[in-house]
C-alpha cells in the first residue's frame, strides 16, 4: 500500500511539474505576441510549450528517481537542494548539448529541424537567443521549482510515518 501510495504522489508532483514548466515557458519565451502576432495560433503555442515542459519534466523525472534511491540519511532540505543543483546542471547540459549542435551542424547533414537542434520543439526553443533564454531564466527557475516539489513529495510521503 506504501508503494502505490509513493507511486501517485509522485506522478502527481511529476503533473505539477510539468504545468508549471509550461508556464515558466509561456512566461520566459513571452508566447502571447506571437500568438497575437499570428506567428502561432493558440493550440499550436499549447502543444509547443506542453511538449517543451514535458521534456523538461522527463529530465526533472531522471533527477528525481536518482535522488530518491540516493537518499540515506538525508534531511528533505539537504535533499531538496541537491535536487535543485542537479536539475539545474541536467537542464543546462540539455540546453548545451542542443546549442552545440546547432553551432556544429553543417548544411550538408541535412537543412531541417532535427539535423539543426534535435527536433522541431527544440528548433522552436533554442534558435535565435532562445537557447539563452533557456539558460537564464527557464532552467534555473525549473531547478528551484523541481527542488521545491521535490521537498513536498518527500514531505507527503514521509508524514504518515511521523505520524506512528
Amino acid at each position: 500500500m506504501l508503494k502505490a501510495k509513493r507511486v501517485v504522489v509522485f506522478l502527481i508532483f511529476l503533473c505539477l511539474n510539468w504545468g508549471l514548466s509550461g508556464g515558466v515557458l509561456w512566461l520566459a519565451y513571452d508566447i502571447s505576441p506571437f500568438i497575437k502576432g499570428a506567428a502561432y495560433d493558440r493550440n499550436q503555442a499549447l502543444t509547443l510549450v506542453a511538449q517543451m515542459g514535458l521534456v523538461i519534466t522527463v529530465l526533472t523525472t531522471i533527477v528525481w528517481i536518482l535522488a530518491a534511491r540516493q537518499k540515506v540519511s538525508r534531511s528533505s532540505w539537504q535533499s531538496g537542494w541537491r535536487v535543485v543543483w542537479q536539475t539545474a546542471l541536467l537542464l543546462a547540459v540539455y540546453a548545451l548539448v542542443v546549442l552545440m549542435r546547432r553551432q556544429l551542424w553543417m548544411p550538408s547533414e541535412g537543412i531541417n529541424n532535427w539535423a539543426m537542434f534535435f527536433g522541431y520543439v527544440n528548433a522552436r526553443f533554442f534558435s535565435e537567443v532562445g537557447g539563452i533564454s533557456f539558460l537564464l531564466v527557464v532552467a534555473p527557475t525549473m531547478a528551484c521549482i523541481s527542488g521545491a516539489l521535490y521537498f513536498l513529495q518527500t514531505l507527503t510521503i514521509d508524514a504518515p510515518r511521523r505520524d506512528r
